[in-house]
């Protein structure tokens, strides 16, 4: 099992072009395997004023990298997302689509474990974005 780093709420930049790649919710900014610590601030439910929520899922974080949900880490610089059509990533979780149980836990546990046929449901491919 792998768990993903989700980001809960949209991050807002005053200048729009840049805003347009900005971490948004429901992307995906870090995945890790299953039993990561988890500091504070990633781990402080949106509730409670966090700005993340971390969702377990059933595959191992090769498989979501070869499904291209995830981005594999690299050494060095990472590259400009700013030039990239889909931004920081190409995939995002609808966290909206959940049921509203799960939506609730999420938002006062920070926390959610899905099984297959969820996590399948709520992955969705971002459309291109206009490149600068």
């Amino acid at each position: 099992m792998a768990e993903l780093l989700i980001k809960a709420v949209d991050f807002i930049h005053p200048d729009p072009a840049k805003d347009a790649f900005a971490w948004k919710r429901g992307d995906v900014v870090l995945a890790v395997d299953d039993g990561h610590t988890w500091g504070s601030k990633e781990s402080l439910p949106p509730d409670q004023g966090g700005k993340f929520v971390i969702i377990k899922v059933p595959q191992p974080i090769q498989a979501l990298e070869a499904m291209g949900i995830f981005d594999a880490p690299r050494d060095g610089p990472i590259a400009d997302p700013l030039a990239t059509e889909t931004g920081r990533r190409t995939h995002k979780m609808d966290l909206d689509s959940l049921p509203a149980a799960d939506r609730a836990e999420l938002a006062t546990q920070g926390r959610l474990t899905l099984a297959q046929g969820k996590f399948a449901a709520i992955i969705k491919q971002k459309p291109p974005r206009a490149v600068r």
